[in-house]
């Protein structure tokens, strides 16, 4: 015997309600309260997985590193105007996180060779730059840099890297 139809709603099945009178809970009976709070799970599931993948400590440095406002005063304060801590504080914001892996060989060795074709100088670990900068940049951003610059120059590559900046040809001749 088939289901009958009356006003649309199938007879022999009974139809209650869980909070009669609640207006979430009617809500939640119908098609539009059912997308509502499917697509605010998944918005809670995507942050969290996200929040996850990235981890705390990778978000807080790239937050940190962020802070630097470019203002100038590590390079001016530095004995060989190196603008290393800049440098290091925009290499970190970009290379700590997922989004900033695929290029970050690449950005790394160019961001250095643009500190180079700028004629600023290398950092010699004085530390006046951390103790003037107005955001509190620390100097382990540098050790990071360096660190990140011997990776991405010894890290083997399907295609071959572009830094520009750097010289075609040697400095000298073998000949």
């Amino acid at each position: 015997m088939a289901p009958q139809l009356v006003n649309g709603t199938v007879a022999d099945r009974p139809r209650f309600e869980v909070w009669p009178g609640n207006p979430v809970a009617t809500l939640w009976g119908t098609m539009v309260g059912k997308k509502v709070v499917m697509a605010a799970t998944g918005v809670v599931l995507i942050g969290f997985v996200i929040a996850h993948c990235v981890g705390k400590e990778a978000a807080d440095r790239a937050f940190d590193a962020a802070a630097c406002i470019g203002c100038g005063a590590c390079v001016a304060a530095c004995p060989n105007a190196a603008s290393m801590l800049f440098t290091a504080a925009k290499v970190t914001h970009l290379n700590a996180l997922p989004q900033g892996q695929p290029e970050r060989d690449e950005r790394t060795l160019n961001m250095v060779a643009a500190m180079r074709s700028e004629a600023f100088g290398s950092c010699s670990n004085h530390g006046k730059c951390e103790a003037v900068c107005p955001k509190g940049i620390p100097l382990e951003f540098i050790a990071g840099l360096n660190r990140d610059v011997i990776r991405a120059a010894f890290r083997p590559r399907r295609e071959p890297l572009v830094v520009h900046g750097a010289p075609l040809q040697p400095a000298h001749d073998d000949a």
